[in-house]
């Protein structure tokens, strides 16, 4: 092999290399009171605003943190509840949802285990709600951490379930909590 083709190689590795670093999803952080919560929010989704979350909680509707997108109506929705939280609790969190959904609208369960991400025993249930071309299904992600629940559910349309189920599944997987500790000088 002669030298210039060595340096070519050479130079398509490191372009290579710089390529799968720049591809590499971002991480997004957030921080609600003493819980820290990092995930990979999939491409296409935004952050509400904080005019967005003011009118969100204008309706009494619980939510510290959503991401919408909009080409496919998708929904992330991080939350924190409660206190004294464990993970004996977890399945009372997943009654109290259930329960809200049914009195709301035609639901239906669709499947229930305990999983670990990062670590982290975590409850995830799925339920459809609704009918028609209004019916969603959501993934629910329930953890007990630093004294609160930590819940996370990712909702679609019906009709775009399948196509953004991976992408909701790569987001879940990348979730890390951490505590939160303010020094005070």
């Amino acid at each position: 092999m002669s030298a210039v083709p060595r340096a070519l190689v050479l130079a398509a590795i490191v372009l290579f290399v710089c390529n799968i670093g720049a591809a590499q999803p971002k991480r997004t952080d957030l921080v609600t009171g003493p819980i820290g919560i990092s995930l990979i929010v999939p491409e296409g989704f935004e952050r509400f605003t904080e005019e967005q979350m003011t009118r969100i909680h204008e309706r009494g509707l619980p939510a510290k943190f959503i991401f919408f997108d909009q080409k496919t109506d998708g929904l992330i929705v991080i939350n924190t509840l409660g206190s004294n939280a464990s993970s004996a609790g977890l399945p009372g969190v997943e009654a109290d949802i259930k329960s809200s959904a049914r009195k709301q609208q035609s639901f239906a369960e669709r499947e229930r285990n305990v999983i670990k991400i990062n670590g982290r025993k975590w409850l995830r249930f799925s339920i459809r709600e609704g009918t028609g071309d209004g019916a969603t299904i959501s993934s629910y992600y329930v953890t007990d951490w630093v004294g609160q629940y930590v819940l996370l559910y990712f909702s679609s349309p019906v009709s775009k379930y399948e196509q953004l189920k991976k992408s909701y599944q790569q987001s879940a997987a990348s979730i890390h909590l951490e505590m939160i500790v303010e020094t005070f000088k």
